[in-house]
């Protein structure tokens, strides 16, 4: 079935048919947005949760990984335990529920705090990894995650993660009405040696969906205005897994999942 999506340009509305696809499995309700920032855990409920739910993405340079079950790793919920005793709730947590649920012995880290680093991701063993947890990279792996966080997990291969340009919306989730706009923007960030991070100022972007093979669609006609922003609209109900088209094999797309009712 196909769907109709509007991207509002400063100037014209641009009405785009594409194919429904279906990685993750975002709740229906009332019209909310959600960004990273919003998702801050009361510290009561932090210290007595046995289990917290965090949204993991698992990407390479050929799209969005797929779970031996067929779903596709774009913000998909992962139920996350204490599995190293750390006493809290970590990356390696969080990773390697991810595997065990989705990608069996897929996933390896080695070496303690600091220095705890990936040797595998999703069966992959040689190049290089990279991770970013609610937009801001991430330098080792006991770092601590809480409920509702979004960590996306990267395989670079050759590519090293100093010279990777991982952009983001600032809009990671969208809960609308066929009547909404959403005004939404493109950011990105680069990460140097010493791990301290800079903004980067990004050329137009072709926007995109993500489709049920994981794959990033570019949206005939449909680009970000140069200061990275766009509108969309959605007049039929559906859950759309947005993105935008990388301008080269070092750039990490954004993600946003949008359900309208």
């Amino acid at each position: 079935m196909k769907r109709i999506i509007c991207l509002i340009a400063a100037t014209a509305l641009l009405c785009l048919l594409l194919c429904s696809c279906g990685p993750g499995n975002p709740e229906a309700g009332s019209s909310e947005v959600a960004t990273a920032s919003d998702i801050v855990p009361t510290p009561e409920a932090a210290e007595n949760a046995t289990s917290i739910t965090v949204k993991v993405s698992i990407y390479s340079s050929e799209g969005f990984s797929k779970g031996t079950d067929g779903t596709v790793m774009v913000q998909v919920p992962v139920s996350v335990q204490d599995r190293n005793e750390s006493g809290t709730f970590d990356i390696d947590d969080v990773l390697t529920a991810a595997h065990e649920k989705y990608c069996a012995d897929g996933y390896e880290g080695t070496g303690t705090g600091a220095d705890r680093k990936i040797v595998r991701l999703w069966n992959q063993s040689s190049g290089n990894f990279q991770c970013f947890l609610n937009d801001s990279p991430v330098t080792n792996l006991e770092e601590e995650v809480r409920k509702g966080d979004c960590l996306v997990a990267c395989i670079l291969g050759s590519v090293l993660p100093t010279e990777t340009v991982f952009t983001y919306f600032d809009t990671t989730y969208a809960n609308l009405t066929t009547s909404d706009t959403l005004p939404i923007h493109v950011k990105a960030l680069s990460v140097d040696e010493s791990n301290a991070v800079s903004e980067v100022a990004l050329p137009t972007l072709q926007v995109a969906q993500v489709n049920g093979e994981g794959k990033i669609e570019g949206i005939d006609n449909a680009f970000t205005q140069s200061d990275g922003s766009l509108s969309l609209s959605f007049p039929t109900a559906g859950t759309y897994y947005m993105s935008i088209v990388p301008s080269d094999a070092k750039m990490i797309p954004a993600t946003c999942v949008i359900v309208v009712n």
